[in-house]
């Protein structure tokens, strides 16, 4: 399954307090910083489920049964009837993860900060599978609908999304605001983003759901994550060691000494969180997408993520 990169970023998560709509478990929001991480560009499908199941000799879903195969089993639909235990090894057997409540938000959000769903303000027609008879509907085949953009598809509708965390109601006004993980106790589990069976103004980027980890009703499913080591990234090889800032522009281009510039920084700088730091230890500005504003002639220390010097 394609992944789709998410930048690191510091974004606003939850809902203001008093805010039109929502549930008290959304608020307040609150500033987090979440390092960038892949994120399946479809939910988990039953042709992906069915092969993990025939390599593992895991469990079959329940919405596989006769009675609800012809509404639920599709090679395309995302896979439901599954357990977090079911989501969490599938992901393990990929060789990746369930994505944090922190994470699945900023990927709904893709960039529109503020913005109540994953499409942004407008109706959900082209952006969602929601409101189908609870009797007779089902999720519609992963990818019908219009991506959003960071070209992720089905964030709102279609089936919930299990997250990694464990759930409590009150977890935001305590939460840590760098790469939240969740409460250390609980039996309940995280779901986001809204099913095929939800009222067409349910699902926005904030709402929170929870349920029991053995759960395993129609309406939930998942997508994986994986975590993102940029020591691993060939292009972050080129940028060891300390690089003169040579010259100042708008868009505050670095040339390492001796060379011609290679624009790695400008990738890495999109896809990674980078600041920087002057030459006498001194912390430098926060610096997001690239942006440096350091006096001409200091040495750049190249910080990634707040964790990892070059």
């Amino acid at each position: 399954e394609e992944m789709v990169l998410i930048p690191a970023v510091e974004f606003e998560m939850g809902r203001a307090v008093g805010a039109k709509g929502g549930y008290t478990n959304e608020v307040p929001v609150h500033r987090v910083f979440v390092h960038a991480f892949r994120l399946d560009r479809h939910e988990v499908t039953n042709r992906r489920y069915r092969r993990f199941v025939k390599a593992t000799g895991h469990r079959e879903p329940a919405a596989w049964e006769p009675e609800s195969a012809a509404r639920f089993g599709g090679d395309d639909q995302p896979v439901t009837g599954v357990s977090w235990d079911d989501a969490n090894a599938f992901c393990a057997w990929a060789g990746k993860r369930l994505p944090t409540e922190a994470e699945w938000e900023r990927a709904a959000r893709g960039g529109l900060e503020g913005k109540e769903h994953p499409w942004g303000d407008g109706p959900p027609d082209r952006y969602a599978c929601m409101h189908r008879p609870r009797e007779t509907g089902g999720p519609a085949k992963v990818g019908s609908f219009a991506a959003t953009g960071f070209g992720l598809f089905d964030l709102g509708g279609n089936v919930y999304e299990w997250c990694a965390d464990r759930y409590s109601d009150g977890y935001y006004k305590d939460s840590p605001s760098r790469n939240p993980t969740g409460p250390t106790t609980g039996t309940q589990r995280v779901l986001r983003g809204g099913s095929w069976n939800s009222d067409t103004g349910i699902p926005t980027c904030s709402t929170r759901y929870f349920h029991d980890e053995w759960y395993t009703g129609d309406i939930a499913g998942f997508r994986c994550a994986r975590s993102v080591d940029p020591r691993s990234d060939p292009r972050w090889t080129a940028l060891q060691g300390s690089w003169q800032l040579k010259q100042v522009t708008d868009h505050g281009k670095l040339e390492p000494p001796g060379k011609s510039w290679p624009e790695v920084l400008t990738v890495l700088a999109s896809e990674f969180r980078l600041s920087y730091g002057s030459d006498d230890g001194a912390p430098g500005d926060l610096s997001v997408f690239g942006q440096f504003r350091l006096g001409a002639g200091k040495t750049v220390h190249v910080l990634l993520d707040g964790s990892h010097h070059a």
